[in-house]
């Protein structure tokens, strides 16, 4: 992707070509910050001065974003594990959207393992509600009952697409206990059924 274009799309987007034209290094900044996490299980108040120096920037400039950015100031493993634990994934663990997981990767949200290799990050919302509980591991989703299956490596990742829309004008239930149907099961039957 060149510069002036938006991630995801193919429309000009001006602001970030003018940006780029002045190369001022304030505007890598963001992307300095997160190819440094990458992997990196240190406190982000350890790396964060060193990226600001080799842009010519102050620390404050750096450890700002660092510290308060979530995506940053977590510490990463070399396989960075993030656990949803939004209302509709808190509501299918049936309030304990961590436990099985840390209880899996034996670590507490917010940790690293011993050598590096797994950390553990609790989120807010990763956009897959209707499929929940939800994480993300190395980058991809795992959704459904079988979440710590799928996080261990034992089961196969399910991310099922996002469902289309919802011609029905009802609300949706994901079902009447943790694992007891299948939420997206539900959410089909719903959305099919006028």
């Amino acid at each position: 992707m060149s510069h002036g274009q938006t991630a995801g799309a193919d429309r000009f987007d001006a602001l970030r070509a003018l940006a780029s034209r002045r190369e001022r290094p304030g505007d890598r900044l963001l992307d300095e910050l997160a190819r440094a996490r990458t992997g990196n299980a240190c406190d982000s108040t350890a790396w964060s001065p060193a990226v600001a120096a080799r842009l010519g920037l102050p620390a404050a400039s750096a450890l700002g974003p660092a510290t308060f950015y979530a995506d940053l100031a977590a510490p990463h493993g070399r396989r960075h594990v993030r656990v949803c634990t939004g209302a509709a994934c808190f509501a299918a663990t049936a309030g304990h959207p961590l436990d099985a997981v840390e209880q899996e990767l034996g670590l507490r949200a917010g940790g690293v393992s011993p050598d590096g290799a797994v950390s553990l990050q609790a989120v807010r919302c990763l956009g897959h509600c209707y499929a929940a509980p939800a994480a993300l591991t190395d980058g991809q989703a795992c959704t459904g009952p079988g979440l710590t299956g799928q996080i261990a490596g034992r089961a196969p990742r399910t991310a099922p697409s996002v469902p289309g829309a919802d011609t029905t004008g009802d609300p949706v239930l994901l079902g009447a206990g943790p694992a007891a149907v299948d939420p997206l099961e539900i959410w089909r039957r719903t959305v099919t059924t006028s």
